[in-house]
């Protein structure tokens, strides 16, 4: 469903708006991802108002509005891609969601009642440490109690996961002295 999104500057007297289909965003009201489709002019304003620091408003419905922005000191991606209808659609995303080469693990979680399979799917696939099937539960619940990700708000569910190695392995050890987990 698409969503209304506008940015207003009062100072200078503009306003712009375009639609978004998907949005993503933290406790705190910074954008992790965006998608706004529209106008060309429109669309690129309100992209090149989120990455310069900027509050947009998402129309959630009547009665709701949502206001949110840019991370200070996040680096931001613009994708673009014209529909044949002539629109444009970009997506706004932060630059340590599309590059692997960081501590910072955010997945596309989809479905939320997918999210345990999918942090465990992604902890098997990017750490050296051996995970069994079996131990799924008590591995995300303890990653929850030590708030080691964070579930994104918004209509795209994303899993922001601050996880080191080591201390994944802190865990399965603990789990394996004190009989929680077993082989």
């Amino acid at each position: 469903m698409l969503q209304k999104i506008s940015m207003f500057d009062y100072y200078k007297g503009i306003g712009i708006s375009a639609y978004t289909d998907g949005y993503s965003y933290d406790y705190y009201g910074y954008v992790h991802f965006i998608s706004i489709l529209g106008q060309d002019s429109s669309v690129k304003g309100l992209s090149s108002a989120i990455v310069s620091m900027r509050d947009v408003t998402i129309n959630v419905d009547d009665e709701h509005d949502l206001t949110v922005g840019a991370m200070p000191r996040e680096k931001y991606r613009i994708l673009s891609a014209r529909l044949d209808s002539g629109l444009l659609h970009q997506i706004v995303v932060m630059d340590t969601i599309l590059n692997k080469n960081n501590n910072n693990n955010t997945v596309y979680i989809g479905d939320k009642s997918e999210t345990s399979n999918v942090i465990f799917g992604m902890l098997r696939k990017n750490f050296g440490t051996p995970l069994l099937p079996e131990w799924k539960g008590w591995v995300i619940r303890q990653m929850q109690n030590e708030e080691m990700f964070e579930l994104l708000e918004g209509n795209i569910s994303l899993a922001k996961i601050n996880l080191k190695e080591r201390q994944l392995d802190s865990i399965i050890s603990e789990g394996i002295k004190n009989r929680s987990i077993s082989f």
